[in-house]
């Protein structure tokens, strides 16, 4: 019998609940991606779902370009076909935050490392999403995974200090 460490929070020290994280955290890394690859997706129609990737030539110049529509605010706040999109990052975001800080062992989790692994993978996927034909990267979609990473984070780290996982300054924990 193999010995394991506790560590105070339910997991195990044989980190088979971090595998199993770290295994869903490259399975919604590679959904994304594969999402953001599929020109003219459109959420309500699953047959654009399995869309092949066609892609169209870019230049550093048009990411330089602050008119370009990497830079553009949204249009078609109500329609359907935008909150789709909308729910779809935030969901997505939300699963990747999700299982980047359950993947660390707790005793290393750093929120704020978290964070900007996240908003780098999410500035990454939009400046890739710019090369999918029918698909526009926008900074805004960043924006809001960033926000959507923080927000999970926050209530992540709140959880685990309501629960006293996490020892504050002046405060025992569970106390």
């Amino acid at each position: 019998m193999r010995k394991t460490r506790s560590t105070g929070d339910g997991w195990r020290g044989d980190g088979k609940r971090i595998g199993w994280c770290r295994a869903f955290l490259m399975i919604v890394m590679l959904l994304i991606i594969y999402f953001s690859d599929r020109p003219d997706l459109r959420v309500a129609n699953p047959a654009t779902w399995v869309n092949p990737p066609v892609y169209r030539d870019l230049t550093p110049g048009y990411f330089l370009d602050l008119h370009s529509k990497f830079y553009a605010g949204y249009r078609n706040w109500t329609a359907t076909e935008f909150i789709l999109h909308k729910v779809g990052h935030i969901v997505g975001y939300s699963a990747l935050t999700y299982f980047a800080y359950h993947s660390v062992c707790p005793e290393k989790r750093r929120p704020r490392w978290i964070w900007a692994g996240v908003a780098l993978f999410a500035l990454i996927d939009e400046i890739h999403q710019s090369f999918v034909a029918g698909r526009d990267g926008r900074l805004w979609d960043v924006g809001l995974d960033s926000a959507v990473s923080a927000l999970m984070l926050f209530v992540l780290h709140r959880r685990r200090l309501s629960a006293g996982q996490i020892r504050v300054e002046g405060r025992r924990p569970g106390g």
